[in-house]
C-alpha cells in the first residue's frame, strides 16, 4: 500500500525501497520523518509509512482504519 500516515504527507501514496525517508516543507521549518512499517491482516502484509510523530498506538489504529475501509470498499 505504502500510505503515508501522519505528518505532511498524510493519506499520500509513496513507492519507495528505503527504510525512512525525510521531507522539508519549504513554507516553514517543520518537516516530517517516516518509517516504513508493516501490518498484517488476513494472512497479507500491508506496508505503511508511519510519521514519527505518531506514536505506535495512534499508528496501528489509523492503519487498521485504512485496511478495514479499503477491504469493505473492494
Amino acid at each position: 500500500m505504502d500510505i503515508c500516515i501522519g505528518g505532511i504527507l498524510d493519506g499520500q501514496k509513496r513507492k519507495d525501497d528505503q527504510t525512512h525517508f525525510k521531507v522539508d516543507n519549504h513554507y516553514s521549518d517543520h518537516g516530517s520523518e517516516y518509517n516504513k512499517e508493516y501490518f498484517h491482516l488476513d494472512g497479507q502484509l500491508h506496508s505503511f509509512w508511519i510519521s514519527e510523530e505518531l506514536d505506535f498506538d495512534e499508528a496501528l489504529r489509523r492503519a487498521e482504519l485504512i485496511l478495514n475501509t479499503r477491504f469493505l470498499v473492494i
